[in-house]
Parts: structure tokens; C-alpha cells; sequence
């Protein structure tokens, strides 16, 4: 039964990763959220290909702690933080920069699925910790 939820938790995260990479789009995983407010959502993410959390703001959406998720975003200066390249997802005029989505569940399953399928390509039969692919367009 897992087995089954895991595979299929392996093909949603590849259909979201081609999808973020045909549209251009960067990936970010929420680490955490101080601040929901009317316009949108201050929060830490991990951006995909970068080992540091970064400061984000999300206009118009209401993101949560694990989500991952396809963003269009810039970066610049935040002037709450006084720091350079917090990330912007979207925009106040043009709205929501969030594509896609897919749950911090999938991710860990879909993770398992390309453990278990790497350690059975090897014949090792133990899996090595690594991390989800992700085509390398996406990873700005």
C-alpha cells in the first residue's frame, strides 16, 4: 500500500518539477511563517539549489510551514528586514506569483520512492540519504 503512495507521490513531484521548469519557474519550500497579514504572507523559505533560508513575502497568498511550492519571484531589498535579496513572490499589482504546490507529505513520500529505486538500481539494497531531483532550470 505505501509502496503504491510513494510511487504515485514520485510522479506528482515530477510532473510539478517539469512543470516549474517548462514555466521558468523557481521552487521554494516554506521553513517558516512569522506574519500573515491582509496582502499576503512573510515567511523563511529554502530556495532549491541554495543552502541558506532566505526572507520571502508572498503578496496575496497565505502560504503554510512544508508546503512547496512553483513561484515566479524577484528579489530585492526588504525594507522590514534592512537586508538585500528577500525574495517576492508576485507582485501588489499583478498578484499572486504561486503556479503550483504540492504538500511537505508528497515530498517526503516521493523522496522514499527515488531512495528505495536508487538503492534497488544499485543493488546495494540500502538507500543513501539524498535529495529529490529537480531539473536545474528550476533552481535559480
Amino acid at each position: 500500500m505505501f509502496g503504491r503512495l510513494n510511487e504515485r507521490a514520485a510522479a506528482e513531484w515530477s510532473r510539478f518539477t517539469n512543470r516549474a521548469a517548462q514555466l521558468g519557474l523557481s521552487i521554494v519550500t516554506v521553513v517558516d511563517v512569522y506574519q500573515y497579514a491582509q496582502t499576503g504572507t512573510k515567511a523563511l523559505v529554502n530556495l532549491y539549489g541554495e543552502a541558506e533560508s532566505r526572507d520571502a513575502w508572498f503578496w496575496w497568498e497565505h502560504v503554510d510551514p512544508g508546503m512547496t511550492l512553483a513561484v515566479a519571484l524577484s528579489t530585492g531589498y526588504g525594507p522590514h528586514t534592512h537586508r538585500d535579496g528577500v525574495i517576492y513572490v508576485g507582485s501588489e499589482q499583478n498578484g499572486s506569483g504561486v503556479y503550483d504546490a504540492v504538500t511537505a507529505k508528497t515530498v517526503v513520500r516521493a523522496q522514499r520512492h527515488q531512495l528505495r529505486a536508487a538503492a534497488k538500481a544499485s543493488g546495494s539494497g540500502t538507500p543513501s540519504r539524498t535529495t529529490l531531483a529537480t531539473p536545474t532550470s528550476s533552481s535559480r
